[in-house]
């Protein structure tokens, strides 16, 4: 096995895994890099990559590896049991996934790292919105984590709630309506989840009611994570948190409750 982190790795990253490529009895590689919720609130970091194709990146990004490089790793190193790189970026989300899928790499985590920028014209956005769900719902990683405006449409949402998911990360998400409908039935379809960390969302008025309800209905929970959570009707938040960690008390290990506006 083999870990690393990434804050340094800059251009090296492509060089390195070109390296790893020819560790033929490589059965672990893990990059470990931060989850939604506990990255900076910056719309860049050095943790994401972009996996070019041959016409080279399309940013200025430090973290930049080919995706032909990828592919080569995944193909030399035939005892690889389980593989975790680095977050793709947005330009490269769709592409990298569609490569991991059609390699049968297991994926343990997907992460939607960021929307678009307001410069970036809404083709590349609506292509992206209409290869997620497939892609979400080919990978059926146990674990996502969405942030930073990532749009959550319902074809999104219908396809994130298709996986039996073991971790749920949002943060900085949009209000929308589908991803507050999702989350009313994420008990029921994901029975076992494990980690569930919110963040930064506004739940208006319709939901509220809704949202507390379905925080009761967790039974498996080791990580809670609540913080900047806005609404007008949470302030009955506090009063059923006891319950919530009673629902949970032989499984539950961490809970953080940071600036709730209850």
């Amino acid at each position: 096995g083999t870990n690393f982190y990434s804050r340094h790795l800059g251009q090296q990253y492509e060089i390195l895994l070109n390296d790893l490529a020819s560790c033929q009895h490589l059965e672990e590689i893990e990059f470990l890099t931060l989850s939604a919720d506990q990255w900076p609130p910056v719309e860049r970091s050095h943790a994401l990559a972009e996996y070019h194709d041959h016409r080279g990146p399309k940013t200025n990004k430090v973290v930049t590896a080919s995706l032909d490089t990828v592919q080569k790793l995944l193909q030399s190193c035939r005892r690889l049991r389980r593989v975790k790189l680095l977050p793709p970026s947005v330009e490269c989300r769709v592409s990298f996934y569609r490569l991991l899928c059609a390699m049968d790499v297991s994926i343990e985590s997907l992460d939607l790292l960021h929307a678009y920028a307001d410069t970036r014209g809404t083709s590349d956005l609506n292509t992206e919105l209409e290869n997620l769900p497939q892609i979400i719902s080919t990978a059926a990683a146990p674990k996502i984590s969405v942030n930073f405006g990532m749009a959550l449409t319902q074809p999104i949402c219908d396809a994130i709630l298709s996986t039996r998911l073991r971790s749920l990360r949002v943060e900085r998400v949009p209000h929308n309506d589908p991803f507050f409908q999702m989350f009313a039935m994420l008990p029921m379809q994901s029975p076992f989840l494990e980690e569930l960390a919110l963040g930064h969302l506004a739940i208006t008025s319709a939901y509220e009611l809704t949202f507390l309800d379905t925080l009761c209905a967790f039974r498996h929970l080791s990580l809670l994570r609540l913080r900047a959570l806005e609404g007008d009707g949470l302030g009955q938040l506090a009063g059923i948190l006891p319950h919530v960690v009673q629902q949970n008390r032989r499984t539950l290990e961490t809970l953080y409750l940071e600036d709730l506006d209850a």
